[in-house]
């Protein structure tokens, strides 16, 4: 599931370097995010860069043992914490400007099941 139903435009693409750890897809403040998998909360918390964030552990089809990490929330949904299972389309969070940002947008980062960082475009169609 592709995490915003709607979304302005893509803004600036994940870079190997480690440069840039993710993609950024600009978005109207207050668009709701959607979990892209079936998963459970890792991480639910305020990040100086990050903003707002959730990181989710997914589970199950090609994700299985794959993260993905939503930052620059504005709030998260109502209800949710660390250890809540999610279910993919299910709202997680609000697009907003929390954390080192100059717009609303949704960062979105990939990790392997190694933790290491993968680029989310192998994964999503934007």
């Amino acid at each position: 599931v592709l995490p915003l139903q709607s979304y302005k435009r893509f803004v600036r693409g994940f870079r190997s370097d480690g440069d840039h750890r993710g993609i950024d897809i600009s978005a109207a403040f207050g668009t709701p995010i959607l979990a892209a998998h079936d998963g459970t909360i890792m991480r639910q918390r305020y990040h100086y860069s990050w903003g707002n964030y959730i990181k989710i552990k997914n589970t199950g089809g090609v994700a299985d043992g794959t993260a993905n990490l939503y930052a620059h929330m504005d709030r998260f949904k109502e209800g949710l914490s660390e250890g809540s299972e999610v279910k993919a389309g299910q709202v997680i969070g609000y697009v907003g400007l929390t954390g080192n940002t100059t717009g609303p947008h949704l960062h979105l980062e990939m990790y392997d099941i190694y933790d290491n960082l993968i680029d989310p475009q192998n994964y999503f169609a934007f």
